[in-house]
């Protein structure tokens, strides 16, 4: 989930209220009272902040009876300490049982781990105060830019497009001419896989600045970019770049920059992500 600069510093004071664990193989009664273990210890050491807890499923090769009985211990210590418990990537019979099992109820079962800690932060965010909405493009690029001068002098080199529910901005494959920052709606960035699905890579809100990791590059577009409601963004195409590289090398500086910093909080938000994992 990409979201505004805002929201991700909030999420970053917040980010020991949720932790996510990707299940592997065939889980039974041991490794259940182990994983249990673990976010127990997790839980104390973080003096009793965790307000999430996920398990992704999309490596699990299946369990036992006696791990359901396990995870509805964990399910009660979850209970006990105001802790929500999520499931993610359930195949729909391990799911059923888990349910009819007492583990966990429909709603607390996602299609993807990405859409449960979207689900959990929408909360965290919501309990900080904060609202999402439309974000004017002056408010996003004074973040990004540090300063409003900044933003007096790049704005005349971008142009608002909208966009409608449903439509491409971008396909994969396709070409890497422009960057987006998104103001208003939501995008998904979508990946297709071998036998003609498709999976969402990412969900960004308003404020988000996409399509810039190609465009740098060089390369084709590595995932398609569609609009999931009605959206508005501003775009910085390469042509027009070019010429405020010439016209005024100052201003394409700054844009430049904003573009490093970006993708350096990027760098360091998914170096964290694997250090809560691997922890």
């Amino acid at each position: 989930m990409e979201r505004p600069f805002d929201a991700n510093r909030i999420l970053a004071e917040r980010g020991n209220r949720l932790m996510v664990f990707e299940l592997q193989g065939y889980v039974f009664f041991g490794s259940a009272m182990s994983l249990l273990d673990r976010i127990r210890h997790r839980i104390e050491r973080d003096r009793h902040s965790v307000r999430y807890v996920i398990l992704g499923c999309r490596h699990l090769g299946g369990m036992d009876a006696s791990a359901a009985f396990a995870l509805k211990k964990l399910k009660h210590y979850a209970a006990a300490n105001d802790i929500s418990l999520l499931f993610a990537n359930l195949e729909n019979a391990d799911a059923g049982w888990l349910i009819a099992a007492g583990v966990m109820s429909a709603n607390e079962c996602f299609p993807e781990t990405g859409h449960a800690m979207e689900w959990a932060e929408d909360r965290l965010l919501a309990e900080a105060g904060y609202q999402p909405g439309e974000v004017a493009i002056k408010e996003i690029l004074n973040g990004l830019l540090t300063g409003e001068d900044g933003t007096r002098a790049l704005l005349p080199y971008l142009k608002e497009r909208d966009v409608a529910a449903g439509e491409f901005l971008f396909r994969e494959g396709g070409p890497n001419n422009d960057i987006y920052i998104l103001i208003r709606g939501k995008l998904s960035a979508m990946l297709r896989l071998g036998h003609g699905d498709a999976i969402r890579l990412r969900k960004f809100l308003p404020g988000s600045v996409v399509g810039e990791m190609a465009f740098y590059a060089g390369g084709r577009r590595s995932a398609s970019l569609v609009a999931d409601t009605a959206a508005s963004v501003v775009v910085m195409s390469g042509s027009d770049l070019q010429v405020l590289e010439k016209q005024d090398p100052a201003v394409a500086g700054l844009f430049h920059g904003m573009i490093a910093r970006l993708m350096a909080q990027r760098l360091i938000a998914m170096n964290d992500a694997v250090r809560h994992l691997v922890e």
